[in-house]
């Protein structure tokens, strides 16, 4: 098969690694761990991946990312599954979905000649007991994840999943005439959010900065951002975006300050069986104004989020010869702060066990020096669905484990502040 182009969020992600050697690539590693059921033979889970693989074109891709213009994909015929096999030998059975070789979601994967992607198949006396399932970045976001996982089920009970388009068919998309006037527009708001003017911040030096991860489990934000939510007729993504960047003001005293959105771009029912990154960052200025009330601030917010989310899929080498001139590179594009929000059932946070809300203890607060990097100074990830998951990391200059806390405890704080004056 003939190579094609990158889609615009693979591009993005290979920008954002290109100058870092293969071993820190791991910050863009998607690794899952999926309980298989009972009754299976490793043939059966074998031969399950391999349907799963000739179904999506980019479990069989090679990347030639020193093509003479830009990188490039090809897709090849045959099904390749890199797999392994992990005998457990603990006795405990609650361990045995989550065990695996220590190197398995670290080791590096070479691009150019190897399929992105790896298996390990979990057994206990040869009988399959769960898989993990490790993907670049390049290949999968947690969105696509969730596509093979429900395919790969689908097999394994013994029925056809669905048709999914290829990435190739989505980078031809978005180099059309078609998608020339939107990409033109996400251009202009790029632009026009760099040029909106924000206020200083502090100075970083260079200094080695602690990384810094704190989570907040929590019953009672959820239910303050739903009847925010439902007073402004919002969402509870830009009730506790919002909050977010309420208290970001507060603290630092910025008025004024650039937030990055990560946007999953899967609103058009074409590419929602997509197997292939598409989320992308896009620019949101949160203007601070102090004397108004806290829900306009969520309706103000909650547009201008939809409109920032409206410009983002975009060609990142073009962006960064938009960006040059006022000293920004494209991949983290002069964003002071990053939230991504996802809509789907918070997982239970390593080494700490399900978080189980009860009266007495309605949320859970932790802090850990082990995570995922993103590589930018303040990042929020929030997970929604029976409680509030808040994933703050921080790798700045003076951030404590004491100072995050207080930060995620300063959203629900306000949260809660604010929806028992509608209750």
């Amino acid at each position: 098969m003939s190579a094609s182009f990158l889609t615009y969020s693979q591009l993005s992600a290979w920008r954002s690694i290109e100058p870092f050697p293969v071993d820190q690539h791991t910050p863009l590693f998607v690794t899952k761990v999926w309980p298989l059921p009972a009754e299976l033979t490793v043939r059966h889970v074998e031969d399950a991946f391999t349907r799963l693989a000739q179904l999506h074109g980019a479990l069989r891709t090679r990347f030639e990312l020193q093509h003479e213009d830009e990188p490039r994909q090809r897709v090849e015929a045959d099904a390749v599954v890199p797999h392994e096999i992990h005998e457990l030998i603990a006795t405990d059975d609650t361990e045995a979905p989550l065990s695996m070789p220590d190197t398995f979601a670290t080791r590096p994967f070479d691009l150019e000649r190897e399929p992105a992607w790896r298996v390990c198949i979990v057994t206990r006396d040869g009988r399959p007991q769960s898989v993990v399932v490790c993907c670049h970045h390049m290949i999968a976001d947690a969105w696509a994840m969730r596509v093979l996982r429900e395919d790969l089920f689908t097999i394994l009970a013994g029925a056809i999943p669905p048709d999914a388009p290829e990435p190739g068919e989505l980078a031809e998309v978005q180099r059309s005439t078609a998608w020339a006037r939107r990409h033109e527009a996400t251009m202009r708001h790029w632009v026009t959010a760099i040029r909106s003017g924000v206020d200083p911040g502090v100075p970083e030096d260079d200094e080695p900065r602690p990384r810094l991860w704190a989570s907040l489990e929590s019953v009672t934000a959820l239910d303050a951002a739903r009847v925010l939510a439902e007073a402004t007729r919002t969402s509870v993504h830009s009730v506790v975006l919002t909050a977010f960047a309420e208290v970001v003001a507060r603290q630092s005293g910025r008025q004024r300050f650039r937030v990055g959105l990560l946007a999953g771009n899967r609103s058009q029912a074409r590419w929602r069986r997509l197997v292939c990154p598409m989320d992308q960052l896009t620019p949101m200025v949160y203007a601070r104004q102090p004397d108004r009330p806290i829900t306009e601030t969520i309706q103000h917010v909650h547009r201008a989020a939809l409109s920032a989310y409206s410009h983002a899929s975009f060609d990142v080498d073009e962006l960064a010869a938009e960006l040059e001139e006022f000293g920004f590179d494209a991949v983290d594009g002069g964003m002071d702060v990053f939230f991504n929000f996802i809509p789907v059932e918070p997982a239970a946070l390593p080494g700490t066990g399900p978080f189980r809300a009860t009266d007495a203890e309605p949320w859970r607060l932790t802090v850990s020096d082990q995570g995922r990097n993103n590589g930018v100074p303040t990042f929020l990830k929030v997970s929604a669905g029976a409680y509030l998951l808040l994933r703050l990391q921080e790798s700045r200059a003076g951030s404590t484990a004491a100072s995050m806390e207080q930060h995620l405890m300063a959203v629900q704080e306000l949260l809660r502040a604010e929806a028992s004056l509608i209750r």
